[in-house]
């Protein structure tokens, strides 16, 4: 049985954790010994500050390691922004709804002349949206929305937690009010659209007020996507709102303002795999968002002792993820997130069965910032969730990667796969721990740094690279 993982071994001299931790990989290199995909003799790396044997080993995926990717959509009723437009293969629509039972309480509604829904446009820490899909005109129209929604469950195809939209995108009436929307601005500044006739036609009937959509007039051509403040902005002066025009009792001009009930916008993607397609034998796998679909990355490797080399009661010392990044001819910014995967997969999977797989979504296990220009290896942290399964605290179903915010408009990052043919690119797990129990395998007494004939630089059959 060849199994998936090489081990390291080294003779050093006394090294405390923090200086393990602190190692880098080319130290780690030093009189390093490879010993074969599943049996072989070797010394610890290091000694703990107990001179606990400090042992490492290299998982590869030979055996016993999954890895795919599926895409999703997701709701948008926490971001702090709205979209609305078509840009590349994505379409954004725009939902709000305000609710108006207290107004006739408030002013008279036969003294209200105009009603305004007013949008700022949105920045970014104050400064320009310099993003490109931002630039040129985009026409938008404001439409009836003739079904509820629910901005937490919201998506192109959803409307609520169990209904979905009788048509895809929304169920909507003809346009009430329409806008051109340029370039953003280099300060605050709103668009404004007149539903005047839509307002008191709510007022009436209550029963008929489910809300706004906003769309790109003539989506198909489109090239532009337009972003505003929500409801969830810190700043509430930048909140969309209707812009209620009355006279007052002396005869004046007066104003009265209503921010959303809720608001959120859906995407869809021409990119959206069909439901029958599977990924888990691709070449490279890929991870991301853009405003609301989502693109995840699945991996899963077998820490059975026997296949591992790491005893059930080891104390991980450190669990590094090594994925290798391949450039998309731009630079790629994301925050990353890592979760445990709550139920398991396997790469044969559809794109229909990966849209269910369950994930710990109140536990984050990864948390960086990914910018990278160059290729090379990207490092994930995962000591804690690698104990737990070693241990048994926690089923390992694997591990779920995916875009931190996957409402922002992001990227979609591309690593090399377990079925990478260059092994230069495989993708590995390295965990450095201690154990009261040697290692499945058997340490010979008297065995030096580098018996059997191997050199630090050997390359061992069915091992992946170092």
């Amino acid at each position: 049985m060849v199994y998936p993982v090489w081990y390291d071994f080294k003779v050093l001299t006394k090294l405390d954790k923090r200086h393990i931790l602190a190692a880098t990989s080319a130290v780690l290199t030093v009189t390093t010994l490879i010993l074969g995909c599943g049996s072989g003799t070797g010394d610890p790396v290091g000694y703990g500050d107990d001179d606990e044997p400090v042992y490492r080993v290299v998982l590869s995926p030979k055996t016993g390691w999954r890895d795919t990717y599926y895409d999703v959509y997701v709701p948008t009723g926490k971001s702090p922004r709205l979209a609305v437009g078509s840009y590349a293969g994505f379409t954004s629509r725009i939902l709000l709804r305000f609710d108006l039972e207290d107004i006739p309480k408030i002013v008279s509604v036969e003294d209200i002349t105009n009603v305004v829904l007013r949008l700022a446009y949105y920045r970014e820490s104050g400064e320009l949206n310099d993003a490109s899909y931002a630039y040129g005109d985009v026409t938008i129209s404001a439409h009836r929305l003739f079904a509820g929604f629910d901005e937490d469950r919201a998506t192109w195809y959803r409307a609520r937690r169990y209904r979905n939209w009788t048509e895809p995108g929304g169920e909507f009436g003809p346009a009430v009010a329409e806008a051109i929307i340029g370039d953003p601005p280099y300060k605050r500044e709103y668009i404004r659209l007149d539903i005047t006739d839509t307002f008191f036609e709510w007022v009436n009937n209550p029963d008929a007020n489910y809300g706004l959509m906003l769309k790109a007039v003539g989506e198909a051509t489109t090239d532009g996507i337009k972003e505003f403040f929500s409801i969830d902005e810190k700043s509430k002066e930048d909140a969309p709102r209707l812009v209620i025009t009355y006279i007052d009792d002396d005869g004046e001009k007066a104003y009265h303002e209503v921010i959303p009930q809720k608001d959120c916008f859906i995407t869809l993607a021409d990119s959206k795999f069909a439901g029958d397609t599977v990924n888990g034998h691709e070449k490279e796998l890929e991870f991301g968002s853009f405003n609301g679909y989502g693109r995840r990355l699945l991996v899963r490797f077998d820490l059975s002792p026997s296949k591992s080399g790491i005893p059930a009661d080891a104390s991980i010392i450190r669990a590094r993820l090594r994925l290798f990044y391949r450039p998309a001819g731009r630079d790629d910014r994301v925050g990353i997130a890592g979760y445990q995967l709550l139920s398991g997969f396997t790469q044969s999977d559809t794109q229909d069965k990966l849209e269910s797989i369950r994930y710990h979504d109140n536990e984050k296990y990864v948390e960086r910032d990914f910018e990278k220009e160059k290729p090379g290896y990207v490092d994930l942290y995962i000591n804690e969730l690698l104990q737990e399964w070693v241990t048994g605290t926690k089923l390992n179903h694997g591990l779920m990667i995916k875009a931190d915010d996957e409402t922002e408009a992001a990227v979609f990052p591309t690593f090399a796969s377990a079925d990478t043919n260059q092994p230069e690119r495989t993708p590995h797990l390295e965990v450095l721990f201690t154990s009261p129990t040697p290692p499945w395998f058997d340490v010979p007494e008297g065995t030096s740094s580098s018996p059997g004939g191997f050199t630090p630089d050997m390359e061992v059959p069915g091992c992946g690279p170092r």
